[in-house]
């Protein structure tokens, strides 16, 4: 009996050891899939921190863009700014040069209207002589023919001279 029960315990041992191994393995297998399990978990995170460190990566490569144009466009706005102060004070310039022409012109029409006048009564002053002349030639064939001729062509002068300066101050 002694070999039978060594062949039993060497049977039991055998499908002992087996099971074991097999509880091993399965403890093993489990472990494995644990960690396989715990890989994949890891390996979406490592993922999608992965896909957002490109999104930050893309975000940062336009907020770069974007600083790099508002630069420009900054620099772009002190220029022109600039520009509109130059121009503000080119315009107060031209304002003012504009002014002094108007006051310049306003007494040029004065002086013009006064000459205008004084024009007007010189011809009416030569226009009366010509005519006291032409009288006192008809009470008086002493005085020449000469002086009357120079008289008359001094009215038509004159009013030439009149007419001649109210077109040009139409044309102004």
């Amino acid at each position: 009996m002694a070999s039978h029960n060594s062949v039993s315990n060497y049977s039991v041992k055998k499908y002992g050891i087996s099971d074991a191994k097999k509880v091993m393995l399965d403890n093993l297998a489990k472990e494995a899939a644990d960690a396989n399990y715990e890989v994949e978990k890891y390996q979406a995170k490592v993922s999608s921190l992965t896909s957002k460190a490109e999104k930050c990566r893309l975000l940062l490569t336009d907020a770069e863009l974007m600083r790099s144009k508002t630069k420009d466009n900054k620099e772009l706005l002190n220029q022109l700014m600039q520009q509109a102060v130059e121009l503000q004070s080119q315009s107060g310039i031209a304002n003012k040069e504009m002014k002094r022409a108007t006051e310049k012109t306003t007494t040029l029409f004065s002086e013009l209207n006064i000459v205008m006048q004084k024009l007007i009564y010189a011809a009416s002053l030569v226009n009366k002589l010509f005519n006291f002349v032409t009288r006192q030639k008809a009470l008086n064939p002493l005085i020449s023919d000469e002086l009357v001729n120079r008289i008359n062509t001094a009215v038509t002068d004159a009013n030439n001279a009149v007419a001649l300066t109210l077109v040009s101050l139409k044309a102004a």
